[in-house]
C-alpha cells in the first residue's frame, strides 16, 4: 500500500490525471483491504489477481471493473490516502510473526521504504536478505509449497525467489556500478556475521524487527554506502592479486611434477648437500 500512495502522489505532482474519471485508487471489495490503481489515465484498463484474497481485480473493459461479488471498490484519491495511512499504522501497531512481504515483484521499486529507515537502500537490502534466506528454506524443503500456500497465503510457489532476483536487480539499479553489485553485497554480508550485529531474541514484534533493521542500517549500510565504488575497486585488486599468485604456484607445482616425471631423483637432489674438492 504504501507502493500505491507513493506512486499515485509522484502521479498527481506530475498532472498525469487529465480526466476526473481516473483519479481513483481501487479497493479489492470490503472485505479485503488490498488497494491498486492504473497507470496512463488512472481509468480501469486490465486484469489482475489480488494479492491477499487471490479474488479477479481490475477491468472486464476500458474504465469498466469486474462484476463479482463482493464489488470493487473505487474510491476518490484523498479518501483512499486516508484509509492506506490507517491501514499501515494499523499494521506498524500489530505484531509481526515473521518477516515477508506478500505483494507481487513488479510493486517493487526503488524508492521502497519504512518511516523508520533512512534511505530506501537499506530496506531493499534489508527485503533481499529476508527474501533470500526465505527461498533457501523452501528450497531446502523446511518451507514446504503446503506452507506457502495455506499458512503464508503466497500467490506462488517462487515468491521468495522472484522477489529475491527483483531486489538484486533493484540493488543493482541503485549501485554505481551495475555489473559488480554483487561484490558490493558480497562484502555487506561478510560484515554482517561480526559480532556487532548478534542481537538475541525473536523477531516477533515490531519493535523488535524496527531494532534489528535500525541497527543494520547504522553499522552496516551507512558505513559501507558512500565507499561503494572503492570497496569494489579494493576488492576486485585484492582478488587478481589471489589469482595471480594461485596462477604462479599451480605453475610452480605443475614444473616440479613435470620435472619429477623427467628426472626421478630431483627431489633427492634438492634436499642433499653435496660437498666437492677441485682433483
Amino acid at each position: 500500500m504504501m507502493y500505491v500512495r507513493t506512486r499515485v502522489q509522484e502521479r498527481l505532482d506530475q498532472g498525469a490525471y487529465f480526466f476526473d474519471y481516473g483519479k481513483f485508487i481501487f479497493q479489492c471489495s470490503e472485505e479485503c483491504p488490498w488497494m491498486f490503481f492504473f497507470e496512463e489515465c488512472g481509468a480501469p484498463v486490465g486484469k489482475s489477481v489480488c494479492s491477499l484474497c487471490q479474488k479477479a481485480i481490475g477491468a472486464e473493459k476500458y474504465n469498466v471493473l469486474i462484476a463479482r461479488d463482493p464489488p470493487q471498490l473505487r474510491i476518490p484519491i484523498p479518501e483512499a490516502f486516508k484509509k492506506i495511512d490507517e491501514y499501515i499504522k494499523k499494521e506498524n501497531e500489530a505484531a509481526c510473526l515473521g518477516y515477508h512481504t506478500v505483494k507481487n515483484t513488479n510493486e517493487s521499486c526503488l524508492g521502497d521504504k519504512p518511516n523508520h529507515l533512512d534511505r530506501p537502500v537499506s530496506f531493499r537490502f534489508i527485503h533481499f536478505l529476508t527474501h533470500g534466506l526465505l527461498h533457501f528454506l523452501h528450497d531446502r524443503n523446511y518451507l514446504t509449497d503446503d506452507d506457502l500456500k495455506k499458512h503464508l497465503k503466497l500467490p506462488t510457489a517462487t515468491h521468495f525467489q522472484d522477489h529475491f532476483e527483483k531486489d538484486y536487480d533493484l540493488l543493482c539499479q541503485s549501485s554505481i556500478d551495475h555489473s559488480s553489485c554483487y561484490i558490493w553485497l558480497y562484502k555487506l554480508l561478510n560484515h554482517l556475521v561480526g559480532d556487532q550485529f548478534i542481537e538475541k531474541g525473536q523477531l516477533n514484534a515490531n519493535e523488535n524487527v524496527i531494532r534489528i533493521e535500525n541497527l543494520i542500517e547504522k553499522n552496516l549500510i551507512f558505513k559501507h554506502i558512500d565507499s561503494i565504488e572503492n570497496e569494489i575497486a579494493e576488492y576486485k585488486q585484492t582478488y587478481a592479486t589471489f589469482i595471480q599468485k594461485q596462477q604462479s604456484l599451480e605453475s610452480f607445482i605443475d614444473e616440479i611434477f613435470e620435472d619429477e616425471q623427467r628426472y626421478p631423483l630431483l627431489n633427492f637432489f634438492n634436499v642433499t648437500t653435496f660437498h666437492t674438492s677441485n682433483p
